[in-house]
């Protein structure tokens, strides 16, 4: 439970975190990296996409 409701809060100051970089500046490079975290992401959690 209390893993469970740490892992949803951290995960909504990261989205916070990417809209307020997204909006300050768009790099080529960003788009990698957005690539790379969404596959660090799903494999954490254990579904591929």
């Amino acid at each position: 439970m209390k893993a469970s409701g740490l892992r949803k809060s951290r995960k909504m100051c990261i989205e916070a975190v990417r809209q307020s970089r997204a909006r300050k500046t768009r790099r080529k490079s960003n788009r990698c990296h957005r690539k790379e975290r969404e596959g660090f992401y799903a494999e954490r959690s254990g579904d591929k996409v």
